[in-house]
């Protein structure tokens, strides 16, 4: 693991071994280590989903967390100087003597994000740079620390930390997205050029180190696994939730969840919360000894049914099956909404309760005489 602590000083890796050790160590729990998924079927209750080494794994419900990948910055001479590392890498090295011995260092945030093609906020980038900033200049008060940011988002009690870090004497400075800093090395001294729009004039620093904020990407598996579950993504790539405030972790498919990176950047604490969420909600399925049906479900008329699959294409919830040249519909995976009743061409599909007969019947109703 590379990440080392959270934002409010957790022991990520101790906890982490700990969280191994108990899953590892657990006889009711089966991991699969190294392994792809290559098809998913079924529905909640009753899922199966099959390895790429051939192997069938049943189960009832799925959680989706994928986590996420770090931006691998183009710009500010990453990859040419090796004074320039990202926030994530800097973690790592904190007892480097590049580190240690270090008199001036720069953090640039919104590397990589809020960019065209990459609008989001990654969101952990400038807690991670202040609460870095702030180690820095606790370890030596003669450190010069330079903070180069667009927006800072500490968000919630975390805004402490940017308080806290000011008064330590950090030195933040804000540039506009037109004009950003510029890295260089001229004649072996790493320089960083940032125009400061309170002086309305440009600062150079010289740099012994120069820190990146790098995005948070969405897993390369996300799309691959969109079309195995049948599950939506945003606009940046992460999966999207059934409803933001109502259903958190929930898809619009039943019995699949998410949790953490997968669903967007955020940070350790919110990570876990929303962990224990899906596990939650992940419970109320498993706690069953049946599943029960909607009382509005869609019916196919086999006699009439033609098998033109116009319902299998059309369900947003994938309950049509194909079987005996004639649709079905899983009843557990129906949502009621309509959509293959409707649309059917032979007329084949009614909906529980909702059928031509009784509407045609109240409209007939509507226009007779008053007795």
């Amino acid at each position: 693991l590379r990440l080392a602590e959270g934002p409010r000083g957790e022991d990520i890796r101790t906890h982490l071994r700990e969280l191994v050790r108990r899953v590892t160590g657990d006889g009711r729990i089966t991991v699969y280590t190294g392994s792809e998924i290559a098809a998913v079927s079924g529905y909640v209750g009753n899922f199966v989903t099959t390895l790429a080494d051939g192997r069938s794994i049943s189960h009832g419900v799925t959680i989706l967390a994928t986590g996420g990948e770090p931006y691998r910055p183009a710009e500010y001479l990453y990859g040419q100087d090796e004074r320039v590392v990202t926030n994530l890498e800097l973690d790592e090295m904190m007892d480097d003597p590049r580190v240690r011995l270090a008199r001036s260092v720069v953090f640039i945030q919104c590397v990589g994000s809020r960019e065209p093609g990459r609008p989001y906020c990654s969101r952990v980038c400038c807690t991670s740079s202040v609460k870095k900033a702030l180690q820095l200049k606790k370890d030596d008060p003669a450190r010069g620390v330079f903070v180069l940011y667009r927006d800072v988002r500490t968000y919630g009690f975390l805004e402490d930390l940017y308080e806290e870090a000011r008064r330590a004497g950090v030195i933040f400075v804000r540039f506009e997205p037109e004009d950003k800093p510029v890295v260089e090395n001229a004649d072996g001294q790493l320089l960083v050029t940032v125009r400061d729009p309170i002086l309305g004039r440009s600062l150079v620093i010289r740099a012994d180190l120069v820190s990146l904020a790098a995005a948070v990407l969405p897993s390369p598996d996300n799309a691959r696994l969109s079309g195995l579950y049948k599950v939506p993504l945003n606009e940046d790539g992460f999966f999207l939730e059934a409803h933001m405030k109502l259903r958190p972790v929930d898809f619009a498919s039943d019995g699949v969840y998410m949790a953490g990176v997968a669903h967007g950047p955020k940070n350790v604490e919110e990570n876990i919360a929303q962990g224990k969420a899906a596990a939650g909600r992940a419970a109320t399925i498993l706690a069953r000894d049946r599943l029960e049906s909607h009382g509005v479900v869609a019916v196919v008329d086999p006699a009439k049914c033609a098998a033109c699959l116009t319902c299998v294409r059309l369900c947003p919830f994938n309950a049509p099956r194909i079987a005996n040249y004639a649709a079905s519909i899983e009843a557990v995976l129906c949502q009621g909404c309509g959509t293959c009743a409707g649309e059917c061409p032979n007329k084949a599909i009614t909906l529980q309760s909702y059928n031509d007969r009784m509407y045609l019947a109240s409209v007939d109703g509507l226009f007779e005489e008053a007795l």
